[in-house]
């Protein structure tokens, strides 16, 4: 079995100045380990198990903390080598430092399947002093390049706006330099990808919502450091824990789609909440309440009497969430729980839960009250918050924002976790992810709807905890198609919620080309209600029976394949002019489906090629809303001559079905 560990030449449990060797191997990652002869473990191996190629052909220290002060006075850091431990799924080093006297534990694991090995760190002050602690470097990799002929990958979160490019790809000049600012706004995805002419690469991710990833191409070394800030410190008092953020390195062989294919399985296995992987019926078809429910349109204030009658509207086409969003309170209730303003909610809000639940909705309530997560007050009212949401007033699930603040907010000073401003965001964000962590442990059914300013927190740490996070905050289908394309390649689509529909007047009436734009991932809308209560159109009855088609289309035969499909960007990033899409395929099952959309009328007919079919085998072509005839083709000619689909006029869609 590749799983874990296939190689040990550890000898004894002394440290030595012979090298010893650790092999870790995945289904298509391998990292080699190894000490230095001053006792130093390195990386000296990061290769695919397809191509050999070895990315740090030069050897890349693991970064263990160098520097520590007591009492102001700095000292270096003399890691000595305790032992070390084989574990299910990997390896656990154990490091110690006479003084000050700390614990270091390096866990490393390599899962079996494909995907990355991920690596974290452990530090444990057992002195009697506290240790202030600099640095906390995640990974820190050196990447020969003496011909300057790599190229660096990165993508945009695509926060509020989707971003101009999204996904970045440039040759790794001599001297180029790039810090990607990884944060609660508009910046980057923690993830960077080094590949080799497209034909296969490496990537790191870093499991963090605050920090950096910087990377830097100078006396041909590359050089890619995650981690939380160049001047990071903090203080470790005596017996105290603390938690270097966890990373994960991979190496594939193909294009990036490869890379993000293999790094889904990943995720969908080890990176998400058991809730969403062990369920097969999510994602779930929400409607958001924004629209539907406002005083007038677009208001931030719902009302109760359009509550109802939306509900009606939508329980009979099969939608399985609903959540109310901002506005639905008088007062937060300081210091104390959030209070349900009784004039426009007259009936209350578990009223209104147990309605949309005896229609089989899961119903979610919005919270965007800011708290300071570095005290204990504000940690402890954070959770009653939350908890009072769901078991007070009878959500199933959480949604966040940050119309009122940053989600993830703290200080630093006396009766503060942090004490510098350096490690406000570190302790912030380790407060937050122990709330979250805590709630699913002790709440049946909990789930948390990830939104700060739509796509904010898309990070590996915040993903890791999200039933699915919001990508964007502009509702235009193109737009959602567009941050749809940029963060499918690095996270799992089930978790990404393309929200479309708002008060926009063509944009409300919840059309299949909406839906379908919604339905690229975790299907996220908020048009108007069906019966046009805040001003939008009046579904006719053939427009109930067509979304009530497409609710059934997304149940059986796209959300298999969101969860378990491999996915390809067959077609250019959307511009909402020319023809854009994504095709899912599924091997195991040799079933897939390719989304296809056209914007604008012209060009009528399009020559498709799809990837990683099975070139031997016959595949079944059909079309959805037939507009084109079902067909019988080869896997080697869908591939490499591709298939004529013809759509004529604009805002039109459509799915093409493939099968064995």
């Amino acid at each position: 079995m590749r799983n874990f560990i296939v190689l040990c030449l550890l000898f004894g449990c002394s440290c030595s100045s012979s090298p010893k060797k650790w092999l870790l191997e995945t289904d298509d990652t391998k990292i080699l380990l190894e000490t230095d002869t001053s006792g130093q473990l390195v990386f000296s191996n990061i290769a695919n198990t397809t191509n050999d190629f070895n990315w740090v052909s030069s050897f890349s220290p693991v970064p263990f903390i160098s520097n520590v002060a007591v009492d102001g006075k700095n000292y270096t850091t003399k890691w000595i080598y305790k032992s070390v431990t084989h574990t299910e799924h990997g390896i656990v080093f154990e490091y110690t430092n006479q003084y000050p006297a700390i614990e270091l534990t390096a866990i490393f694991e390599a899962h079996k399947g494909r995907g990355p090995v991920r690596y974290s760190m452990i530090l444990k002050n057992i002195s009697e002093t506290p240790v202030t602690i600099y640095n906390a470097e995640s990974i820190e990799l050196n990447i020969p390049n003496e011909k300057n002929e790599h190229f660096i990958t990165y993508i945009n979160d695509d926060a509020t706006h989707p971003d101009s490019i999204g996904v970045y790809r440039e040759l790794l000049e001599t001297n180029y330099e790039k810090t990607l600012a990884i944060s609660e706004y508009h910046d980057w995805i923690p993830f960077v990808a080094v590949d080799a002419g497209n034909q296969y690469g490496m990537y790191i991710g870093w499991e963090w919502s605050i920090g950096r990833i910087s990377i830097n191409n100078s006396l041909s070394t590359i050089k890619i450091k995650a981690g939380i800030s160049d001047d990071f410190k903090t203080d470790i008092a005596a017996g105290e824990t603390f938690y270097v953020p966890p990373a994960f390195i991979g190496a594939y062989h193909g294009d990036f789609d490869e890379c993000g294919n293999s790094l889904r399985k990943y995720l969908f296995n080890h990176a998400m909440p058991d809730l969403i992987r062990k369920d097969s019926s999510y994602p779930k078809l929400a409607w958001n309440a924004f629209a539907p429910t406002g005083k007038s349109l677009g208001s931030w204030d719902p009302v109760e009497s359009k509550y109802y009658p939306f509900i009606d509207d939508i329980a009979p086409l099969g939608f399985e969430e609903v959540v109310i969003d901002i506005g639905w309170w008088s007062s937060y209730g300081d210091p104390g729980n959030m209070i349900t303003d009784s004039i426009d909610w007259p009936s209350g809000m578990k009223a209104a839960a147990k309605y949309a639940q005896d229609r089989n909705i899961r119903f979610g309530l919005y919270s965007n009250e800011p708290e300071n997560l570095t005290s204990d007050s504000g940690f402890a009212e954070k959770i009653k918050d939350i908890t009072y949401l769901i078991k007070e007033l009878g959500a199933d699930f959480y949604r966040s924002d940050a119309t009122a603040g940053p989600i993830i907010a703290g200080t630093y000073g006396s009766g503060q976790r942090a004490k510098y401003k350096e490690d406000v965001s570190y302790w912030s964000i380790y407060s937050f992810y122990k709330i979250i962590d805590s709630l699913y442990k002790s709440i049946p059914g909990f789930s948390w709807e990830n939104c700060s300013n739509g796509g904010g927190l898309k990070d590996y740490g915040a993903v890791k905890r999200s039933s699915k996070v919001q990508n964007q905050d502009v509702y235009y289908p193109h737009e959602a198609r567009r941050a749809f394309y940029d963060a499918s390649h690095v996270f799992h689509p089930m978790q990404l919620a393309t929200i479309v529909g708002s008060w926009e007047p063509w944009q409300a009436s919840g059309s299949v080309y909406e839906f379908r734009s919604a339905a690229l991932g975790a299907f996220y809308w908020h048009p108007d209600a069906p019966n046009g209560g805040n001003g939008g159109p009046v579904w006719t009855d053939q427009h109930k029976a067509d979304i009530k088609r497409a609710v059934e289309t997304y149940k059986h035969k796209l959300r298999p394949l969101i969860r378990n499909a491999d996915l390809y960007h067959i077609f250019p990033r959307p511009d909402n002019i020319n023809w854009d899409g994504i095709e899912y395929f599924d091997p195991a099952t040799n079933k897939g489906v390719v989304y296809i959309f056209k914007p604008k009328a012209g060009n009528d007919t399009k020559k498709i090629k799809l990837k990683g079919l099975n070139p031997s085998i016959n595949y079944k072509v059909s079309f959805e809303d037939g507009t084109n005839q079902p067909v019988l083709i080869r896997g080697s000619v869908l591939m490499n001559e591709g298939i004529e689909v013809t759509l004529k006029g604009e805002l039109v869609s459509e799915l093409m079905f493939f099968e064995q």
